[in-house]
This record gives C-alpha cells, sequence and structure tokens, in this order.
C-alpha cells in the first residue's frame, strides 16, 4: 500500500493578477474551488496532499500529508492567505519543489501564467513529476470589448493607464497581442507534451 500512495502537490499563484473577475467569480475563487476538488479526491484515495502558496516567492508551504483534517486545512490556507507580493513568477514554486520533493508525486500548478519564461523549469519538473498546468483566464484576459474610454490598473506594478477601447484599430492590435501570448503558452506545452488545461472564469 506504502508504494503505491502517491503525494499530490498543488502550487496556487496567489500575486494580486489571481484577485481579477468581471464575472460572478474572481480567478482565486476558481482556484480554491480546483484546489478543494483536488485534495478531497487525493484524500480519498488515499493520497497524501500539499499545498504551496506562491507569488515571486513561495508565500506558504504545507507538506504532503494524509486525511480529512489535512485536507480541511489546506483549504483554509488558501482561503484566509493575506499575499505579500504582488508579482509573478513561476520558476519559483517549480524549483522549490525540485529540492523538498524526492520522490515522484503529482503537481498541480494553477495560474494564470502571466509570467517571466518558465519554460526551463517547467521541462525540468516535468521530467521527474506528473506535472498539471491548469490556467485560470477571465474572458476579459483574451478580448477585450468596446467600453469607451476606461482606466486601467496594473495591480501587478501598482500602474495605471487610461485606453479608448472604443479605437477599433487599438482595440484589435491589443487582442491580437492577447491571443498571441496565449497561442505561445499553449503551443510550448503542446510542443512538449506537458499536461494543460485553459479554464474561463466564466464557466
Amino acid at each position: 500500500d506504502e508504494e503505491r500512495e502517491l503525494s499530490v502537490i498543488i502550487m496556487v499563484d496567489v500575486s494580486a493578477s489571481s484577485f481579477y473577475g468581471t464575472g460572478d467569480s474572481l480567478k482565486t475563487d476558481i482556484m480554491i474551488e480546483l484546489s478543494s476538488i483536488i485534495s478531497f479526491s487525493a484524500i480519498k484515495n488515499n493520497d497524501k496532499v500539499g499545498l504551496l502558496l506562491f507569488s515571486d516567492k513561495v508565500e506558504k508551504y504545507i507538506p504532503p500529508s494524509k486525511g480529512k483534517k489535512h485536507a480541511l486545512r489546506v483549504i483554509r490556507e488558501l482561503i484566509y492567505h493575506q499575499t505579500s507580493s504582488n508579482s509573478t513568477n513561476i520558476n519559483i514554486p517549480l524549483e522549490h519543489i525540485q529540492k523538498v520533493i524526492k520522490r515522484k508525486s503529482i503537481l498541480f500548478l494553477l495560474s494564470d501564467f502571466w509570467s517571466p519564461d518558465f519554460s526551463k523549469s517547467i521541462k525540468l519538473i516535468n521530467k521527474k513529476h506528473d506535472l498539471i498546468n491548469m490556467q485560470i483566464l477571465d474572458s476579459t484576459e483574451k478580448d477585450i470589448i468596446d467600453l469607451g474610454l476606461i482606466k486601467f490598473h496594473d495591480v501587478e506594478t501598482q500602474k495605471s493607464f487610461w485606453l479608448n477601447t472604443g479605437n477599433k484599430k487599438k482595440r484589435l492590435q491589443i487582442n491580437k497581442n492577447i491571443r498571441h501570448t496565449n497561442k505561445n503558452i499553449k503551443n510550448f506545452f503542446t510542443k512538449n507534451k506537458i499536461d494543460f488545461i485553459t479554464i474561463n472564469t466564466n464557466d
């Protein structure tokens, strides 16, 4: 039984961009819901579950353990955690997991994947562990619609700027750039045969 037991590690992006949403749910709400499902599935399967919360640093790490009480602790930490940094760097949690988890495990990485280049770290950790990447995006992070002149605030850099979304040419260019970025992310995972799922906050 012990040999068949798995460790499931859930890595969740708690940077400022995760607290964004234009519908009923923020990205962080979806991440909490998915993490809860994964946690209880692991416990039901008699596997261990651990949690790593990250921004541009490791915010909190709970080593994998068994039991319903432990799964509830994981969920509680997710709900009540107060992030100490606004930025995102996916390389940081992956490097940490490489150091602390020696045995092959199942890793779930939940983020919007707006991060400095992470390709090297992802490929490296995928060789040793089963890695499932879950990109959580709001619908407006795929296409900006015509809302006239609106003020955008970047929660990670704390910079604000005005944009005339009524300008069709400018809006189409921004949407083209967004789609290009998302396509590059998806192509990287497809090319390297690494599990990647995109989930919309409205779904």
